[in-house]
């Protein structure tokens, strides 16, 4: 199979105008990267919907999000997540083009608006879910 940049031909045309819209997008690489850590494709999920935040609202959601997970979270979780935030994970999104952190006020906001990178979050989202709820079964 030959990659010539474009496309698959099932695409409609308005699929095609849709995904020309890569202008602010990360390279593929990046954006593969940055979605192959569940505390980064959470942070995502989060700003796509709310595309401005804080470090802290992160910490306080991604917590929330393991307890749901059946995770036991301790005292210590906030503070654990905040530092991986801070220190890790943010400055990765950051380099990746996906969204922009000040650490002196802690604001995170999403810098993409292309709609593939926003589908391709969106499903990640999607999929983590239905794999869970087969692994419910």
């Amino acid at each position: 199979m030959v990659d010539d940049g474009d496309p698959p031909k099932q695409l409609t045309a308005l699929d095609t105008e849709v995904w020309n819209d890569v202008d602010d997008a990360p390279s593929t690489d990046a954006l593969f990267r940055a979605l192959a850590n569940r505390h980064r494709r959470r942070v995502l999920w989060y700003l796509v919907d709310d595309s401005e935040t804080t470090i802290a609202e992160l910490a306080d959601a991604l917590v929330g999000w393991e307890a749901s997970d059946n995770v036991i979270v301790g005292p210590e979780a906030r503070r654990r997540v905040y530092v991986s935030l801070h220190h890790h994970h943010l400055p990765m999104l950051s380099q990746a083009d996906l969204l922009t952190y000040d650490a002196d006020s802690g604001a995170v906001r999403l810098t993409t608006s292309s709609k593939p990178v926003e589908d391709v979050i969106r499903f990640s989202h999607r999929y983590e879910h239905a794999l869970a709820r087969r692994d419910e079964r």
